[in-house]
């Protein structure tokens, strides 16, 4: 299921040479699909693997959600694109955050 989830967001990236709002869209929608598949079928045979995946696929469709945000120029003052911005680090620094503690987790049992 993960390498059918990157092979469609690596075609969608590719369909559109543009990169517009559309493609942003279709990736954003395509995310929510496997997330909702992800948490239904659990796919990893540790909880807290399925867990950390989920989390990921969150930060993810969040930053597709924003990205969508900032194409479409909704946050039209530079302070709000700035808090966007941040927004956007601290989603990545979650999920480098989870991994480790799930590393962290795993190594311990």
């Amino acid at each position: 299921v993960e390498v059918i989830r990157k092979l469609i967001l690596s075609v969608v990236g590719s369909f559109w040479s543009n990169k517009g709002p559309m493609t942003i869209a279709v990736a954003l929608f395509m995310s929510v699909v496997f997330l909702v598949l992800q948490h239904h079928y659990q796919p990893f045979k540790s909880r807290l693997c399925n867990q950390v995946q989920q989390i990921e696929m969150q930060c993810l469709c969040f930053v597709y959600f924003a990205g969508l945000l900032l194409r479409v120029q909704v946050a039209a003052e530079e302070s709000e694109k700035g808090a966007i911005g941040r927004l956007l680090v601290w989603m990545v620094v979650l999920v480098l955050l989870s991994m480790l503690t799930a590393v962290g987790l795993q190594v311990n049992r």
